[in-house]
């Protein structure tokens, strides 16, 4: 009877024991898988995944802690500029760059020491530079991954979502250059232009290509020249030069199509330089133009006649996903996916992209800027980064 009952143990141990074992298996089974997921996802998106990956592993600390919580305060007169970072909100002053998140914990502040600095981000990098300087600064949510030093100084900057970045310079044995670093800050492209002024530049998901708009003049007549280069050769794919109109900004979308944002109109451009759409603003000039991380561009220009504002929101697929009417003037905006944000005076209106208006809001300052992250909506007034829902 004893040996059944030990028996009967036995076989009851066996059988845990093997359960504990296959769940402790499972553990390094999914290691294992992981790392091997890993290893694929580098050999395909390179350095800019593997410094993200980092990053969502310094951080994983901050998701337990709790910061002051918002409004987050600086000094009002050292602030330079605010941008989102993914998930985070990036604030630069003339002496620093902190990234924020969600209950205003600082999970990242970097000193600067470059006079009246800028900053653009995309994907979790941001790039931080000044017209005074022919130094760029690349930042990881974490860490700084980059410094390069360019032909010149640094007129304005952009980074691609996977951590290429462009730098319109002023040259010195020429008018302007164009400068293209990988993702590991390893210059890449160069191309000199000796007889008009770069303005602006943007390159493709990649840093496989890099769209560049110029100023020039002949005579009296000033015009705009589109050029679009791959960066292994410094011949153009294309150029184009346009008349009667003052380009601002370039953006570059998808299967090498370029939208060109000017003073008087907004042309899509396809790789050949045929105009396939083209946005006339009846006179008006952009009252503000706003590029998020995936190459949405939102355009807000008055309508003749002085009865409001239209506002056109064109896709990275060159579609236009929203266009609509507001009847007050924007002093700031931000569109993410399919929010987008305006604020005037001390208020802010969130509107959907068929330009239906889900939110208003009244706060107590008067704002400069507005950002949306996720489900909460962003604002900078009066010293402070202010966090509202909506």
């Amino acid at each position: 009877m004893a040996d059944k009952k030990i028996e009967k143990f036995g076989s009851i141990r066996l059988k845990s024991d093997k359960k504990a074992a296959k769940k402790y298996l499972r553990i390094p089974l999914a290691v294992i898988i992981i790392i091997a997921i890993l290893i694929v996802a580098f050999n395909i998106a390179g350095d800019i995944l593997t410094s993200n990956i980092s990053d969502a592993i310094k951080l994983i600390p901050y998701g337990f802690s709790q910061g002051s919580g918002y409004p987050y305060s600086f000094e009002q007169s050292t602030f330079k500029k605010a941008v989102t970072v993914s998930e985070q909100m990036g604030v630069l002053t003339e002496d620093s760059y902190s990234l924020l998140n969600r209950t205003a914990n600082p999970t990242a502040k970097f000193k600067v020491s470059l006079n009246d600095p800028k900053v653009c981000s995309s994907n979790g990098r941001s790039v931080v530079y000044s017209n005074l300087s022919n130094v760029i600064y690349t930042y990881s949510k974490t860490k700084q991954i980059n410094k390069s030093e360019c032909a010149g100084v640094v007129t304005s900057a952009d980074i691609s979502s996977h951590g290429a970045v462009a730098a319109c310079c002023r040259g010195e044995d020429s008018r302007s250059v164009i400068d293209v670093f990988n993702c590991k800050g390893k210059l890449e492209f160069e191309w000199k232009c000796y007889d008009e002024y770069i303005t602006s530049a943007s390159l493709s998901p990649f840093g496989k290509y890099v769209a560049v708009c110029l100023i020039g003049a002949e005579n009296v007549d000033v015009y705009s020249r589109i050029l679009m280069f791959k960066t292994d050769d410094t011949t153009a794919r294309l150029d184009l030069k346009l008349k009667d109109t003052t380009a601002l900004k370039i953006v570059s979308l998808k299967f090498n199509k370029i939208l060109v944002i000017c003073n008087n109109k907004s042309l899509i451009i396809d790789k050949d330089g045929n105009i396939l759409q083209e946005f006339d603003y009846s006179g008006e000039s952009p009252e503000k133009i706003f590029v998020d991380d995936s190459h949405n561009s939102l355009i807000c220009y008055g309508i003749l006649g002085g009865t409001g504002y239209r506002t056109i929101v064109i896709s990275p697929y060159a579609q236009v996903k929203s266009d609509f009417n507001i009847d007050f003037k924007p002093s700031s905006c931000y569109n993410s996916k399919n929010k987008i944000v305006f604020s005037a005076g001390s208020l802010f209106r969130v509107y959907r992209n068929d330009g239906v208006m889900i939110n208003t809001t009244e706060t107590d300052n008067i704002i400069d800027s507005v950002y949306i992250l996720a489900d909460r909506v962003y604002t900078v007034a009066n010293g402070s980064v202010f966090k509202f829902k909506y």
